[in-house]
């Protein structure tokens, strides 16, 4: 039986005539990764080689990327057996992080590449399909919803051959009109595209922009003088949030901050499960409840080099909010440090510097009041702070207008494929 979204209810569903619904089995294979006593061991793998290894890493939600690559020799490739893509297939990844698909295309650099065993392959086998509206439904909330039904496992979840194999495809018979869906839904990716690109070039600037004037490097017209250099306790409070422990969380209260809460310099509290009693909020833990305006930033499992993101204001809307492990709060002393520009500092090449130097761990990493008693500031009069703020909040008024034409533009693709991805509305062909 094919599975089905509930907007596909089998024998319900209202798409236009000459429009079908087919499961995967009915349309291509679903190919298995290698397994067995061949499947390559840390030994086999190398920096670079002949074939291309792919992990989960490789494959994400709009693609694949290929930022960390692992390969195995050709001696080992030749050992493998199923588990080598060709050109237009489509890889689903199946165990952990379920559900990202990429197409092997011809922008693809790659001319050998195999799959990990928490991969699958799918090779399309019917004419009546493109591959271009194939990768584009796969794409869809249709698939994430279905995938989401059928996925099991907790601690990891899983998909099975058997289970992809019944996923469900609508698609119209005129292959013009899968053209012309595939190409406007492109085009509306190609706008997604263009506006994170351009978001990370702005961020880039705002980097150069704080190197340059966070370090005096270059001064603003009108301000000379010397800057004072202090250490992070001389200029600022800080607090480090409690272990609260895993007894004590409850299902409704107080919001607990954790690091992970603090996303891309924002606090993101939609999705938090972990909250703590008012009795203990406003008794033992009352010391570490958040004020409006504290600066707060994550001290555990993170990368320096991505700090910047790790960096947020509290506002009056997070509140009431209670302070958890792996975070930090700041408060700076008015009459040295505006609390803005303590929070470009954070940001800053040098805090990262000093940060890297100390922390422990090695990918993720974890830092704490001992390091942070260590690390000491530039900065210049309180004018000059204030004018070097208003740049850089002007270069982060960009940055947010552009995140939310972007999350607009994100949007309307999911209600262009609700539309265009059941014949609702149609282009061409129908």
């Amino acid at each position: 039986m094919e599975i089905i979204d509930d907007n596909f209810s089998s024998g319900k569903v209202n798409l236009p005539d000459k429009w079908v619904i087919k499961s995967l089995d009915k349309i291509g294979q679903v190919i298995d990764g290698d397994r067995g006593k061949n499947y390559p061991s840390n030994d086999d793998f190398y920096s670079g080689g002949y074939c291309l290894f792919l992990n989960a890493k490789n494959v994400k939600k709009d693609g694949f990327n290929f930022d960390e690559c692992t390969f195995v020799s050709r001696n080992k490739d030749n050992q493998l057996g199923k588990g080598k893509l060709t050109k237009l297939d489509i890889v689903l990844t199946t165990r952990g992080t379920v559900g990202n698909f990429a197409f092997y295309d011809k922008k693809v650099p790659f001319n050998n590449i195999r799959i990990n065993s928490g991969m699958v392959i799918f090779r399309k086998e019917s004419d009546e399909i493109t591959y271009e509206y194939l990768y584009k439904f796969l794409q869809s909330y249709i698939i994430e919803n279905q995938i989401r039904k059928v996925v099991f496992g907790s601690a990891q979840p899983q998909l099975t051959v058997q289970i992809i194999n019944k996923i469900s495809i609508s698609y119209p018979v005129d292959m013009r009109e899968q053209y012309t869906i595939a190409e406007t839904l492109s085009d509306v990716d190609a706008l997604i595209a263009s506006l994170n690109a351009l978001i990370g070039k702005k961020h880039a600037i705002k980097q150069g922009v704080m190197q340059e004037l966070l370090t005096g490097k270059r001064r603003l017209p009108r301000f000379s003088g010397k800057w004072i250099n202090k250490k992070i306790p001389e200029i600022c409070w800080f607090q480090e949030g409690p272990g609260v422990r895993t007894n004590q969380f409850k299902n409704s209260g107080i919001k607990l901050l954790n690091g992970s809460n603090i996303q891309n310099g924002k606090i993101n509290l939609d999705n938090t499960n972990r909250f703590i009693s008012e009795i203990e909020a406003y008794g033992p833990y009352a010391h570490f409840m958040a004020d409006e305006g504290d600066i707060v930033i994550a001290s555990s499992g993170i990368t320096i080099d991505k700090f910047e993101e790790k960096v947020a204001f509290i506002g009056r809307e997070h509140l009431p909010l209670c302070m958890n492990t792996s975070t930090i709060r700041f408060k700076t002393k008015l009459t040295l440090l505006h609390p803005y520009f303590l929070y470009y500092l954070l940001m800053s090449t040098s805090f990262k510097e000093q940060i890297g130097a100390q922390a422990t761990g090695s990918a993720q990493l974890n830092f704490g009041p001992a390091h942070l008693i260590k690390v000491d500031f530039s900065f210049p009069n309180m004018e000059e702070q204030i004018a070097i703020i208003e740049i850089l909040m002007d270069v982060d008024q960009e940055i947010n207008t552009l995140e939310q034409k972007l999350a607009k533009t994100k949007v309307l693709k999911q209600g262009m494929m609700q539309e265009l991805l059941t014949g609702r509305i149609r282009l061409q062909g129908g």
